[in-house]
């Protein structure tokens, strides 16, 4: 299928699938949002998940303030994952807004994703990732083409089992629609890479035929100039050379030049044995090019490789191409201006990776992530994007699992007897609930936290309230007061420093919150967290609660679950 006729069919489809999710829409929970010329369906709330992993951006990694920055999430000892798929988990902000994403490689311990963190990145920030059975079985926006900005014309993190398996990530699909082997060449696939999985080219050493190539059919978007002018360029590839002989080997190109097909030249991200020519550029019209010398890479080993250019063209363009090694930019050696260069042509040449498409100047060695795109990067995205990358395990300070354990070893074994607050008084008045007529409290109100086991972990006590009235009594109606500290039964305001708040339905008690209960009063017992967890004690905390009564509202009863959620804090590496 051709570039065009793709583009078309996905012309004629757009509005038959905005007409079927219009239809969906009204039969279903999930958000759905139009942007021009994208669909997004948001699908999935924290809540449709049992479980998730805060996950901390290490600040000394990340270099300035990125926005729209793609995030590796990546960990290989990662066993709270097994045996679950993308529809089991998504990812959230710290707002609880779902986030974009890409699942690229879940298999066994280890766990590779890209996410877009809409806020700009500047180290420090956290992300979570939730997981367990979703109710409505969606992992929600686990949709590639969000994840990197429009700037990106081509992401290949060449991880599949053959050339069909690697697919564009971003919204111009250009996809590997071809291998190409010549003589001894040869192409493995799902090697590894620095970051996951990688594709190995098998190569002569010399200017010999034998070697083997990917190709992307030619693409306006993989063009970046118009024979008068030119764009912005910024190549980025992980590269590990097998040698370093002194033929010019072609990492990246858009470059051909056989009969009848000449003189379709655009560019090259290729290096010698003695230098790097990460951003060649060759005007087709001349031809001429202009090229700058940087570096070489190293021989058998993982090299960070990205060249980039400002767009600037004429007979200087050399003067705007840029190389960094490893996240560091790279001082000039040396340049080619050949000819009389305005500016790239936008030819027909197929886009390729291992060599150029006429069959010349193969590489020998492997190829891992290849981002193309249509800005320059700048020096703080790049140093962040090797940083995130070469310290993939590392790059995240920390990666804290939270398991929901409702159905666990802590209960409640009463409140007051029955387990139920009530409260009686006029429509759209607020009262305190277990009130007596006369204004007085009439009875202290105990929720008994007897711990049937032990954690070294856990490190919050959750207490879920339930409306059993059939819809009167909400979260943003209810407000929690503990006893004061005077002892003698009174019970705080509610601006009371005591107050808990109930913005989500929940009573939490930690370590520190425990400590001051027993010193104000309306915790009793044992302080259950003595030091990093819980131990087995029975212990009381003195809570009331105030209702703002519904002005609709007639009776109604609220209480408590049967069984605390208890936050566990288990951290792995």
């Amino acid at each position: 299928m051709t570039r065009e006729f793709k583009k078309n069919i996905q012309g004629k489809v757009l509005p038959i699938a905005v007409m079927v999710l219009l239809i969906f829409s009204v039969i279903s929970a999930s958000l759905i949002v139009f942007t021009p010329n994208k669909i997004i369906v948001r699908a999935a709330d924290t809540s449709d998940f049992d479980n998730y992993i805060n996950i901390t951006i290490d600040s000394n990694q990340v270099e300035g303030s990125l926005a729209h920055f793609p995030l590796l999430v990546y960990n290989s000892s990662c066993t709270v994952l097994n045996g679950l798929d993308e529809n089991d988990m998504t990812f959230f902000d710290k707002d609880g807004n779902e986030l974009f994403w890409e699942l690229v490689y879940h298999s066994g311990n280890t766990f590779e994703a890209w996410v877009n963190l809409t806020e700009n990145v500047d180290g420090g920030e956290s992300i979570y990732l939730y997981y367990g059975d979703s109710d409505n079985n969606n992992g929600g926006t686990n949709q590639p083409t969000e994840v990197w900005d429009d700037d990106y014309v081509l992401v290949l993190h060449m991880t599949g089992a053959n050339a069909a398996a690697l697919d564009d990530s971003t919204s111009y699909y250009n996809n590997v629609t071809q291998e190409i082997t010549e003589g001894t060449g040869d192409i493995n696939y799902d090697q590894t890479g620095q970051v996951g999985n990688c594709v190995e080219f098998v190569a002569a050493t010399d200017y010999s035929d034998d070697g083997a190539l990917l190709s992307i059919l030619d693409d306006d978007s993989l063009s970046f100039g118009n024979g008068v002018a030119d764009t912005e360029i910024t190549f980025e590839v992980w590269v590990n050379s097998d040698t370093n002989a002194v033929a010019t080997h072609a990492i990246l190109a858009k470059y051909y030049d056989l009969a009848p097909n000449e003189d379709l030249f655009e560019y090259q991200v290729s290096f010698t044995d003695s230098e790097s020519r990460p951003c060649y550029l060759v005007d087709a019209s001349g031809p001429a090019s202009q090229t700058a010398y940087y570096p070489t890479i190293s021989n058998d080993a993982w090299t960070y490789l990205v060249g980039s250019y400002t767009g600037v063209g004429g007979g200087d363009a050399y003067l705007g191409q840029y190389a960094h090694i490893n996240g560091q930019n790279q001082t000039r050696t040396g340049e080619n201006d050949n000819g009389a260069y305005t500016a790239l042509e936008n030819t027909a040449a197929n886009f390729t990776i291992g060599g150029r498409s006429d069959s010349r100047n193969y590489f020998d060695g492997h190829v891992d992530e290849v981002f193309v795109s249509k800005t320059k990067r700048s020096d703080d995205w790049i140093l962040t994007m090797y940083n995130m990358m070469y310290n993939k395990t590392s790059f995240y300070s920390s990666w804290d699992v939270i398991e929901d354990t409702s159905t666990g070893s802590f209960t409640i074994d009463g409140l007051d007897g029955n387990g139920n607050f009530t409260w009686s008084g006029q429509a759209g008045e607020s009262i305190w609930a277990n009130d007596s007529t006369d204004g007085t409290n009439s009875e202290t109100l105990k929720i008994y936290t007897n711990v049937s086991g032990t954690s070294s972990n856990a490190s919050n006590i959750y207490i879920d309230f339930s409306d059993f009235d059939g819809g009167e009594i909400f979260d943003d109606n209810l407000s929690v007061a503990m006893i004061n500290a005077s002892g003698d039964g009174a019970w705080g305001s509610i601006s009371s420093a005591l107050q808990i708040d109930m913005a989500n339905g929940n009573l939490s008690i930690n370590k520190s919150q425990w400590v001051t209960g027993l010193a104000a009063g309306w915790a009793h017992g044992t302080n259950p967290f003595p030091d990093n967890g819980i131990l087995n004690y029975n212990s009381t905390i003195e809570v009331r609660v105030l209702l703002a009564i519904p002005a609709d509202a007639s009776t109604g009863t609220v209480g408590f679950s049967s069984a605390c959620q208890v936050l566990w804090d288990v951290v792995t590496t």
